[in-house]
Order: structure tokens, then C-alpha cells, then sequence
């Protein structure tokens, strides 16, 4: 649960659970909102610091390490707690690179590590450099959910016209990756794998071959379905009525074969 509260007249401070919303949707939710505030992120006893500041990340500190390299430990916290206190200035500058490049380098970090199964990604590497059995013998045969994530939120950050946006599996559901979180997509995902498989059903019925996109114009907005990775999952964009489905298919489109790598 996100729980709100104000601290003081200078600034307001949002706090939740990281089981609730990761770290990577909350840097890219405030780098979208051009917010300055600081990002305070608990794990395990030990606390890291993210600053915003016109659209990107402009300092992070955990411990004694200070820059870039501290994205790659945060990333990987699955449980803990965050504090978000808006209008606070960043005490230096040690972050140049995006935010996107940043989380997108950082999910990849979190995925060989998880894949490794080892605390710690250094211990697969020999002090020579020369890769470990446990990295030789390493298959990835699930599709990289941290990867896919970080593609999402640079998409939604792209097209600032998303209200959500969702990666699930076909046939069963399955969200794999939710923008701004999972919680909004989980609901409805199955329903609309199903849509998909009948809507395949039909084209292939009237012989017009497989269905790429999948339109929908509901009270609320306008939903677009674009299937991806050879028919095992599909993307979800949800916007308002005056965005055109050309618009955000011609978006979607420079996104898709980084999202059609991260399903392998």
C-alpha cells in the first residue's frame, strides 16, 4: 500500500511498500513528471538515496558508494520500503547518464544475477576474468521480466500520452511487466488474452492471416493490443480519446524488437 503524508510546510513525502511498486516504476514515474525530490529506498537494514531533478536521476549514494553504480543494487531489492519527499535538492551531481539507460543497464544487471542464482553477480567470475562453470552452464528460458519492465517505462516515458500500459503472456494472462505498476493490469490481462486467441481464431477462419493488433474504444479510453514474440505475448496501451491509434503504433513500433528480444 502507497500511503501519503506531509511533513512540515516545505515538502510532502509519499511512502509504501516496494512489493506494492518497484523502483524502477517509481524513478520512472517521477523522471516523466520532471519532479525534483529525493527517493529514499530501505532494504535489509541499509538505505539508498535517488535525487530528481529536470527529468533524470542527478545523484544516488548508498553507503559509502556514491553514482551510477549504486542503480544496479536498488534495482535488485524486491522487499522493503520507500520514501518519497518532494523539493529536495541534490547536495552534488554524480549521475550524467538517463534515467532510462541507467534502469535499463540496471534491470539487466538485476536479470544476470537472479539468473545465477547468487547474491552477489561477482561470484561467477574467476579473479582472471574468465567466466565460472556456473556462468557456462547458465540458460535463460524464461523471458527477462526486468528487462521488459525498464523497455515499458522508457515506452511510457516516450509516449507521455499513456495512461497504462502492460506486457502479458498469451495464452494464459500472465502480466509479466505493468506501467505505472502491475496492480491495474492484473484484473483484466486473462480476459484480454482471450480476446486475442478468439479474434486469432476468427482471422484464421476467413483465411486474412494472423492478428498483429487488436483495437478496443472503451467510455474511458482507447485500449491498443500489439502482439509480440511470434504470438506468446501481447502489449497493452491504454490512452485518451484524442491520442490516434497511428500515433502510438508508430511509438510502439521502435520499441518492439527490444521487447520481442526481452521474451527469448
Amino acid at each position: 500500500m502507497v500511503t501519503a503524508f506531509t511533513m512540515g510546510e516545505a515538502y510532502m513525502a509519499v511512502g509504501g511498500d516496494l512489493r506494492d511498486m518497484d523502483v524502477s516504476s517509481i524513478i520512472s514515474i517521477n523522471c516523466n513528471q520532471m519532479n525534483q525530490a529525493r527517493l529514499l529506498v530501505r532494504h535489509q537494514g541499509r538505505e539508498a538515496s535517488i535525487f530528481f531533478q529536470d527529468g533524470n536521476i542527478v545523484h544516488m549514494s548508498l553507503e559509502s558508494e556514491e553514482g551510477e553504480g549504486v542503480i544496479n543494487e536498488v534495482l535488485a531489492w524486491r522487499e522493503g520500503t520507500f520514501q518519497l519527499e518532494q523539493g529536495i535538492l541534490a547536495p552534488r551531481r554524480t549521475v550524467t547518464a538517463s534515467w532510462s539507460e541507467l534502469v535499463l543497464k540496471g534491470m539487466q544487471h538485476a536479470d544476470q544475477r537472479s539468473a545465477l542464482g547468487v547474491d552477489d553477480a561477482l561470484a561467477a567470475e574467476s579473479q582472471d576474468g574468465v567466466p565460472s562453470e556456473i556462468e557456462l552452464k547458465r540458460e535463460i528460458t524464461e523471458p527477462s521480466t526486468e528487462t521488459l519492465q525498464a523497455v515499458l517505462n522508457e515506452f511510457a516515458g516516450r509516449a507521455t500520452q499513456v495512461v497504462a500500459c502492460s506486457v502479458s503472456s498469451i495464452p494464459d494472462g500472465e502480466v509479466l511487466a505493468g506501467y505505472p505498476g502491475l496492480e491495474a493490469s492484473v484484473a483484466a490481462a486473462p480476459s484480454l488474452a482471450r480476446a486475442l486467441r478468439e479474434m486469432e481464431e476468427a482471422a484464421g477462419q476467413m483465411n486474412w492471416g494472423a492478428v498483429d493488433t487488436l483495437a478496443m474504444v472503451t467510455d474511458s479510453f482507447d485500449l491498443s493490443m500489439f502482439v509480440i514474440a511470434a504470438g506468446r505475448a501481447y502489449v497493452a496501451v491504454a490512452v485518451p480519446h484524442a491520442v490516434t491509434q497511428t500515433d502510438i503504433r508508430a511509438i510502439f513500433d521502435e520499441y518492439r524488437s527490444r521487447l520481442d528480444e526481452a521474451m527469448l
